[in-house]
């Protein structure tokens, strides 16, 4: 029996061409540029800072609500930015990512003020209609910013390290 090679020259030269192919786009795509931001831990950063970021969340929480007043936005929206902006608020200041938790991972955290503001904020943020007092809730949240510590989150820093070095130690 007789074997063409011009079957396996043909193969060959698809191969050849399949990796030159590969080089050449995998060199010209554009690929998405990944930037990590380091995050802050707890008891970073100076007090200027956090009187700096406190400032920041203080205006934002009084435009919210002049925009409320003024009819601009419904209660609801309302809600939807007061808590948005407590929880990049509190991931500013500590590191934690409290905008991704739940509000039983956030009683865990073992801070009452921050458990009750976004305990407040459920019904009025996710019903069509609600009788909650926004005024109060803007001035509770206001009052939870300013008196804002950084040691409030060192429980959780030192539970995450716990949990850390138990992990590394079961390995």
């Amino acid at each position: 029996m007789r074997f063409s090679f011009l079957w396996l020259i043909v193969a060959a030269a698809f191969a050849v061409a399949a990796v030159l192919m590969w080089f050449f786009l995998r060199n010209r795509i554009p690929r998405p540029v990944r930037v990590r931001k380091p995050a802050a831990a707890a008891g970073q950063g100076t007090p200027e800072d956090l009187a700096m970021l406190k400032q920041i969340y203080l205006q934002k929480m009084e435009l919210t609500e002049k925009a409320l007043q003024a009819g601009q936005i419904t209660i609801r929206e309302a809600y939807q930015r007061m808590s948005a902006d407590m929880r990049d608020f509190v991931k500013r200041a500590t590191g934690v990512p409290v905008r991704e938790m739940t509000l039983a991972e956030i009683s865990e955290l073992k801070i009452p003020s921050l458990t009750e503001l976004v305990r407040d904020y459920y019904e009025p943020e996710f019903a069509y209609y609600t009788e909650a007092d926004a005024h109060k809730s803007f001035e509770r949240t206001r009052y939870v910013i300013r008196k804002w510590a950084r040691t409030w989150m060192a429980g959780h820093k030192e539970k995450q390290e716990r949990e850390k070095s138990r992990g590394s130690k079961k390995k």
